[in-house]
């Protein structure tokens, strides 16, 4: 033993120990040596976890999957416009064909009061008092109404 040491120490890179002591002072160097290796493990996985993640982004198989989904999304984005204009088309066919059957009931509904005069039955919808208070907004008053009510049908 050096005269320095009096149970272990590290002299020059060497760990030196009484007889008492080497029974501990191997456990805790194992210990050590087995701690240093599981990290070296670890490090070396998330290094190669690490390239495998790189090549996989960098790869063909990545660029596919993505491209399929890009063009799930635009398929159906196209598929949403598609079915907006057929709906708008849809929609204005029937507001024309709804405007249409209006203006010719009015119509009827005129030509019968010019004939039959006061004796027709009035109906409330086609009177100008009621065309006028559903086209006014709620909050404002308004003097057609007044007009309207002068006006006889």
């Amino acid at each position: 033993m050096p005269k320095n040491v009096v149970t272990f120490a590290c002299v020059d890179g060497v760990w030196v120990t009484n007889r008492a002591c080497f029974l501990g002072l191997a456990a805790a160097l194992r210990a050590g040596l087995i701690a240093a290796a599981h990290a070296r493990a670890t490090a070396q996985g998330k290094i190669n976890k690490v390239d495998l993640l790189f090549t996989y982004f960098a790869g063909a198989e990545f660029r596919q999957i993505v491209e399929g989904i890009v063009e799930a999304f635009v398929a159906l984005k196209q598929d949403l416009d598609s079915e907006k204009r057929s709906l708008t088309r849809i929609w204005n066919k029937r507001e024309k064909q709804i405007e249409r059957a209006i203006v010719n009931t009015t119509a009827l509904y005129g030509d019968l009061s010019a004939i039959i005069g006061p004796s027709l039955p009035s109906i409330p919808q086609l009177e100008l008092r009621s065309i006028v208070a559903a086209n006014r907004p709620a909050e404002e008053p308004s003097d057609e109404v007044a007009v309207a009510e002068s006006i006889p049908f």
